[in-house]
């Protein structure tokens, strides 16, 4: 048993019995009667119940990748809290791979790499490792029970992991050389760049890439001077700028 003066605080199965010295202060109050000790006392300490809620808001900005357990954690913004009986202190459990799943809002999602707003749910092994997770902060009492446990139903909750649209600055190069012919000249576009303007995009990270499946005619760019305005291009031995209208 137990050192006297000490109390029980894990899970378990305890006997109560009084001590030496209770005896003698028993004696001592009742010196008419001879009194010795007998029997014992059941003390039952029993598991807790916990309870864990997944809750949280996460984005990023669209890159053609299917959103990542990374993701999902970076920052601690989606994370399951913990709670244990009696406990002040708020512990949080960073989901895993097998953790969760993905549901688009919009179906036409389930790639998980588009815009839009996803849903993340907890599944049953998920759930296991937040009940592992939860023993083992507890500690284990007799016969092996942990002091708390927690059941799928005190387990809920969700989170939403949203994808934004990447914002991309459409850029315009390269060179197109011509002929004079007293006419005004249109602009040659072709994705490779010979002799033609070509079309980049650069992406927030700083990476840049050429546009090559779009089909862009001269009437998506307009030809202009060094201050932007519209001009016609006639004049042999110029130089001018051409820029993407809104339609292209």
């Amino acid at each position: 048993g137990l050192p006297a003066g000490t109390y029980p605080m894990n899970v378990g199965t305890y006997s109560i019995e009084l001590t030496d010295s209770g005896l003698y202060k028993l004696q001592d109050d009742n010196p008419n009667y001879a009194l010795t000790k007998a029997g014992q006392a059941i003390y039952t300490i029993r598991q807790a119940q916990g309870s864990a809620v997944l809750s949280g808001l996460n984005s990023k900005n669209y890159n053609g990748t299917a959103i990542s357990t990374t993701e999902i954690n970076r920052n601690g913004q989606i994370s399951v809290q913990l709670t244990c009986p009696g406990s002040t202190i708020s512990v949080s459990y960073a989901l895993q791979d097998g953790d969760y799943t993905i549901t688009p809002s919009d179906p036409a999602n389930a790639n998980l790499t588009n815009v839009g707003t996803y849903r993340i749910a907890l599944t049953d092994t998920g759930k296991d490792h937040i009940r592992a997770k939860l023993e083992e902060l507890s500690g284990m009492g007799q016969a092996g029970q942990a002091n708390v446990t927690i059941t799928d139903g005190a387990i809920t909750g969700d989170a939403t992991f949203t994808i934004n649209a990447s914002r991309n600055t459409v850029n315009v190069s390269g060179t197109q050389k011509e002929t004079y012919t007293g006419q005004p000249i249109s602009v040659v576009y072709d994705a490779t760049g010979t002799n033609s303007v070509k079309v980049s995009f650069t992406d927030a990270t700083g990476s840049t890439t050429d546009i090559n499946g779009v089909q862009l005619t001269a009437g998506d760019f307009q030809i202009v001077d060094v201050s932007g305005n519209p001009i016609t291009a006639i004049n042999a031995n110029g130089e001018y700028h051409i820029i993407l209208t809104d339609t292209g």
